[in-house]
């Protein structure tokens, strides 16, 4: 299996064919418009499964399958992460997990839930899931300097 994530910073549609050219089985784009603009070429491969979030249609989350591989977010999902750790089931010819989509950033509000301080908030709330095979994969956002008081 062929796992991808990136953040396109915006305008995925104008570079889409940069990464699908390495061909992968499960794409993770950050920072990704509604999948509405997107229109596939002729000769682009056109995913067999996708979902996206977002509060905002010009900047949000996005997983493509583009193979047999399925995903469903987990019931237990809590909005409140909404930048974002997105819990999927992740289905396919002989594997399941659970597959954290992350999209980590600033959060105004409340200073503990920034960056990668959400994704610890997070991983605590999904702790039941985490007895199964799980991978945590995306833009964590997090460097030396994250956290610190300025």
């Amino acid at each position: 299996m062929k796992l991808i994530s990136w953040n396109c910073q915006g305008g995925f549609r104008k570079k889409a064919d940069i990464i699908l050219a390495h061909k992968p089985d499960i794409l993770l784009i950050q920072e990704y418009e509604h999948p509405d603009k997107l229109i596939f070429g002729a000769t682009t491969q056109k995913p067999n499964d996708k979902y996206w979030y977002g509060d905002n249609k010009h900047k949000g989350l996005c997983i493509f399958s583009f193979c047999d591989y399925r995903f469903n977010l987990l019931d237990s999902f809590n909005p409140e992460f909404r930048y974002y750790v997105l819990p999927f089931r992740i289905t396919g010819p002989g594997h399941h997990f659970i597959l954290f989509a992350i999209w980590a950033m600033d959060n105004k509000e409340n200073r503990k839930a920034r960056y990668i301080g959400q994704v610890w908030q997070a991983l605590n709330h999904y702790t039941s899931s985490l007895s199964e095979s799980n991978l945590m994969i995306g833009d964590f956002n997090s460097n030396k300097n994250v956290g610190l008081e300025r």
